[in-house]
């Protein structure tokens, strides 16, 4: 059978009018491109292919062309916790942190954790141990924020709280806590305590059952 080259064809095509002048250069180029020495796969083949290895398994690493939500947490922590350039590892590797080595793998993580639910991220319960499943909830970004070790903690009521907590439900400000931390050298139980002093003094109400009781 004769070989005809993309040229010829293109040419060919020009002169029996079915294509136009522009057309004939398109031809030529797709055909050449498109030759029967081409492997590559035909466009209509290769997106039916990647929309089956986007749906493969959990579908989670890719949806409307970019990771779900949960995918990129997931990813997030593996980063965290193997790259010893990010900026959280040296304090990771300091309190001898680990993971489930079972969470390697997505479709376990997903297993044990379920999706993550909108507006929330993945939190450690006890921040002195790492990535576990008995370990790790969903929760929102200020919960998380208060259950980090740069958090300094008091007592008011009976009740373990975050000093920012205590300030607020005192009415003080954090820069009063401040300035008697620095002019008087108070720490933070003993400021909450002097606080609550003052409170009772000028007779207004103190937050909790226990202190008013």
């Amino acid at each position: 059978m004769e070989r005809r080259s993309a040229t010829s064809i293109a040419t060919n095509a020009h002169r029996s009018g079915a294509v136009g002048a522009r057309g004939a250069g398109r031809l030529s180029t797709t055909a050449f491109r498109r030759g029967r020495h081409d492997r590559r796969a035909p466009p209509q083949h290769a997106a039916r292919v990647e929309r089956i290895r986007m749906t493969k398994s959990h579908g989670h690493s890719r949806i409307m062309d970019r990771p779900s939500r949960t995918y990129r947490i997931w990813a997030g922590m593996l980063t965290r916790m193997r790259n010893p350039n990010h900026k959280a590892g040296a304090r990771y590797r300091e309190k001898n942190l680990d993971y489930d080595p079972r969470w390697k793998d997505f479709a376990t993580f997903l297993s044990d954790m379920g999706e993550c639910p909108d507006g929330l991220t993945i939190d450690r319960i006890d921040n002195d141990k790492g990535y576990w499943p008995d370990n790790c909830r969903w929760a929102t970004q200020a919960a998380q924020h208060r259950n980090t070790c740069r958090n300094i903690w008091v007592v008011l009521s009976d009740e373990r709280m975050v000093i920012k907590d205590a300030l607020r439900q005192l009415g003080y400000s954090y820069q009063a806590y401040d300035y008697l931390k620095k002019t008087h050298g108070f720490g933070p139980q003993q400021t909450i305590d002097r606080f609550v002093t003052r409170r009772k003094a000028f007779g207004a109400r103190i937050p909790g059952p226990a202190i008013n009781g």
